[in-house]
């Protein structure tokens, strides 16, 4: 097991699934919240809530535990290195890259309203490009609703973080295409990103 990241209730480790030998994110209630009765239930709906997500871009979540006092789920182990990551690595994206990304989110979030499944809104560090190329996201389901920026907000969120990532010389369309989600007179929808 190898230590991946640590915040204020749980832990996550990476692990693997012995039946199938499959590396698989662990995410544990920390112990000394096990007997807190809201933490616990408040793990458990979030569990239940990334659980019912199904899309083919977004991290899904396997199985959900309780043995011998520990809580705890797994979930897609995701290959690959997030937009932060890269941006400090100084990396450039083509074209192609930055529109697939573009795409990618746009049908991630489509799904989640479609659904209407409460989410954070994706944003760049829920983002991870694999060495194969292609677009994979965190699982930001949520157990309730939370304050949703406007689309038109998260649209130019996406558009301002992604143009850190355009080289000027090679993502002409890229940079045309980032530059309109940005526009505050363009009505945008998930949709139309597609």
């Amino acid at each position: 097991i190898r230590f991946i990241v640590d915040d204020e209730t749980t832990e996550t480790h990476e692990a693997l699934q012995l039946s199938i030998d499959r590396p698989v994110a662990l995410v544990l209630l920390k112990p000394e919240f096990t007997d807190q009765r809201h933490t616990v239930r408040a793990f458990r709906s979030l569990v239940r809530a990334c659980a019912k997500v199904s899309h083919p871009n977004i991290a899904p979540v396997y199985e959900g535990y309780e043995e011998a006092g520990a809580i705890f789920y797994t979930r897609e182990l995701i290959e690959g290195t997030n937009l932060p990551q890269l941006y400090e690595n100084g990396e450039r994206l083509d074209d192609l890259t930055l529109i697939s990304i573009v795409k990618t989110i746009a049908a991630a979030h489509s799904y989640l309203e479609t659904n209407e499944i409460a989410h954070d809104p994706i944003k760049t560090r829920h983002i991870y490009l694999g060495e194969d190329g292609k677009t994979r996201i965190a699982n930001t389901a949520t157990s309730e609703p939370c304050d949703q920026e406007t689309v038109a907000n998260l649209i130019g969120y996406l558009g301002t973080k992604l143009q850190n990532f355009v080289d000027p010389e090679k993502s002409v369309i890229a940079n045309r295409l980032l530059a309109e989600m940005r526009n505050p007179g363009i009505v945008w929808t998930w949709q139309s990103l597609q």
